[in-house]
């Protein structure tokens, strides 16, 4: 097999008591309270949409990274990588992205730096750590290893060759999102067809009733016989049994595509085809 190369694409108004006015210091302090809590509470209130934004930020330099890589430009690729990690640390694919750009380039010093500082903040188990361990191994022992993309870089698949399309956080695949939201709604249209079901069965429930209801002079029914009676109930019964089944299935359904819509994470997975077409390396986040 061959070794592939790979970089992982508020108020109300209070009165002041008559008193002792205050002084010019105490309003100075007052004023300063004031100015604090007012910063505080737009800072509160802004971190989120800034932080959000930081990220399409991040998200959009990195594409330009991705372009510069694939164009061979690798020095500007880990420079715009290492930019990208910067605007979104959480993002530690953009670190390993730009120590494996700065191997490709040639840069050593700065491959080493960026490969122990993603190893160092890089949690237990993560998808890049076998291979950022295996690059760092290859400056250690030849630095010139790789640079060229000719050998060394290990692949999903194992073995020496070419390069690999660099992996990117908004690579396309399936996401736990997409799929919480499939079960959502699937849930959601299975819950209302078990209500419409048993709504048709409690609709026949009433009529039979009614029919039942139909007696003669000396009390005996007359508007059904038994055994039409008999056939009916045993169908309107299964009836309200799968409706009750179908709601109860939809209801949980719903649950369970709420809970993975509500906890999926930016981006879960990732397929990146090989440039041989021999093969390809997916990646996937929980």
């Amino acid at each position: 097999m061959h070794q592939r190369d790979d970089v992982t694409a508020s108020g109300t108004g209070s009165r002041v008591s008559a008193g002792r006015p205050r002084s010019s210091a105490g309003r100075a302090r007052l004023c300063a309270g004031l100015a604090a809590f007012v910063t505080l509470a737009s800072f509160v209130v802004a971190s989120p949409a800034q932080a959000e934004d930081q990220r399409a930020a991040a998200l959009a330099v990195s594409k330009s990274a991705l372009d510069a890589y694939l164009a061979g430009d690798f020095k500007r690729a880990a420079t715009m990588y290492r930019t990208a990690w910067m605007m979104n640390p959480d993002e530690l694919l953009y670190l390993y992205n730009s120590a494996r750009a700065a191997q490709r380039d040639g840069a050593t010093d700065a491959a080493r730096r960026d490969y122990q500082l993603f190893l160092a903040k890089a949690p237990k188990g993560h998808v890049e750590a076998a291979k950022a361990r295996h690059h760092l191994a290859e400056l250690d022992e030849d630095p010139g290893r790789s640079n060229d993309g000719s050998g060394g870089a290990i692949g999903a698949g194992g073995g020496h060759g070419g390069d690999a399309r660099p992996q990117n956080s908004s690579s396309a695949g399936a996401s736990r999102s997409t799929v919480g939201w499939a079960v959502l709604i699937a849930g959601t249209g299975v819950a209302v067809g078990g209500v419409v079901v048993l709504a048709l069965a409690q609709g026949d429930q009433s009529t039979l009733d009614q029919r039942l209801t139909h007696t003669d002079d000396s009390g005996y029914i007359v508007g059904i016989s038994k055994p039409e009676a008999e056939a009916q109930q045993k169908g309107i019964n299964s009836r309200f049994v799968i409706g009750w089944g179908l709601a109860g299935f939809g209801a949980a359904a719903v649950v369970v595509g709420g809970v993975l819509v509500a906890t999926s994470p930016t981006q879960s997975a990732a397929l990146v085809p090989w440039a041989d077409g021999h093969g390809a390396t997916f990646a996937m986040r929980f």
